[in-house]
C-alpha cells in the first residue's frame, strides 16, 4: 500500500459518508454502511499493508506504540477535511484498524 491508495480508500469511505472502515491482514478493506460491514474489491491487505498504515497513523499524531501495548486510539485527517477517529488494535500478530 502508498500513501495514494490509503488516501483515495479514506476519501470513498468519506464521500459515500460510511460509517467505519476496517483494515486487516488477509482481507481487503471493509466498509461498513447501513449497518452492514460490505468487503471492498480492493486486494487483501498484508502485514506490511497494515503496518504501513498504523505508521502513517502515528505519524499524524506524533505518537509511537511500543512492543507492550496491544491497542491505541487517534486520529487522522485527510486534505479534502475529513476526519477520523482511529482504533488500532494487535490481532494474531499483526494489527487490525478501524476508522470511523
Amino acid at each position: 500500500m502508498d500513501m495514494k491508495t490509503f488516501n483515495q480508500i479514506l476519501e470513498i469511505a468519506f464521500d459515500k459518508k460510511v460509517s467505519d472502515v476496517h483494515f486487516e491482514v488477509d482481507n481487503p478493506p471493509f466498509f461498513r454502511g447501513r449497518g452492514q460491514l460490505l468487503r471492498s474489491k480492493l486486494p487483501k491487505l498484508t502485514g506490511e499493508d497494515t503496518t504501513f498504515i498504523v505508521e502513517k497513523i502515528l505519524a499524524q499524531n506524533n505518537k509511537t506504540l511500543d512492543s507492550e501495548q496491544k491497542e491505541l486510539d487517534a486520529a487522522y485527517s485527510i486534505a479534502s477535511g475529513g476526519r477520523f477517529r482511529v482504533s488500532i488494535f494487535r490481532q494474531r500478530g499483526s494489527y487490525g484498524i478501524v476508522m470511523r
